[in-house]
């Protein structure tokens, strides 16, 4: 998955609003339909480490315990400031993190960030050799209140000051206990949208999960990416982002830019 995005806060807040908007107008995310091409969200949903996408942090600690390592990308360790977690002490900035779930200890340790002298529990990595969960710093939440007498709404976004709380899960990437092979993947999800090239001769398979409105109007969009390679076509890796990154962002702008042209523009 690429890098964790240097992402504007008014982006967030713009998503965060489509989404409750959905609720406020009694839509709600269950009665979103999928278009059938391609893998299925419950398809997407199905794989370790789907559940915890859009969670909180400290959401994602309650139900997980504390991760084997947090490799904490803020730009320098000054930044950091001393936090905890159930006596547990860290010392981190309110930059981008990643939780790192994972068999046994890992090596080398973070640059920024915290080492769990403990060995993380299986919990939520069940039978992966190792789960991450890419978190977003800094993100707040969104409310949205009507105003005395009915005259309109009033909008606000805020931090809650709980550096758990204010990062999400925006990517999990994943590594099996075995390899995918490439026809296994292909035949649980159809043609992947598409191949992208890497080095050493190694493909990524991304197939693109949208969530719609009855009207088809595209309000959620992820990437599910599997990289393979070698002779026989293994998968070691896979991997999903929500728009929190830039890529998958940029594409939902397509959708609804499409959407629009042909649903309301006609």
């Amino acid at each position: 998955m690429r890098g964790i995005s240097a992402q504007p806060e008014k982006m967030y807040k713009y998503f965060a609003m489509m989404r409750f908007l959905a609720t406020l107008l009694g839509l709600g995310w269950g009665l979103l339909c999928a278009h059938a091409q391609g893998a299925t969200p419950e398809q997407m949903q199905s794989l370790q480490g789907a559940r915890f996408l859009d969670a909180r942090l400290n959401e994602v600690f309650r139900a997980c315990g504390l991760p084997a390592v947090i490799v904490d990308h803020g730009r320098s360790v000054s930044a950091a400031k001393d936090v905890a977690w159930k006596g547990a002490r860290m010392r981190l900035t309110q930059g981008d993190w990643d939780s790192v779930y994972a068999r046994g200890k890992l090596a080398p340790s973070p640059a920024i960030g915290w080492v769990n002298p403990a060995a993380a529990g299986p919990a939520c990595r069940g039978d992966l050799a190792q789960l991450v969960l890419h978190a977003k710093g800094g993100v707040g939440f969104l409310s949205v209140k009507r105003k005395p007498r009915g005259e309109g709404y009033v909008t606000t976004y805020r931090l809650s000051g709980d550096a758990y709380r204010d990062h999400q899960i925006i990517g999990v990437t994943a590594i099996p206990g075995s390899g995918i092979r490439v026809a296994d993947v292909t035949g649980k999800y159809g043609q992947a949208d598409e191949e992208i090239r890497q080095s050493a001769g190694r493909v990524l398979y991304r197939y693109w999960i949208a969530r719609y409105e009855k009207d088809h109007q595209p309000v959620a969009l992820y990437a599910l990416d599997f990289d393979c390679g070698g002779d026989e076509g293994i998968c070691s890796t896979y991997s999903i982002g929500t728009v929190g990154y830039d890529f998958v962002r940029e594409k939902l702008h397509e959708l609804v830019f499409k959407w629009e042209r042909e649903y309301v523009l006609d």
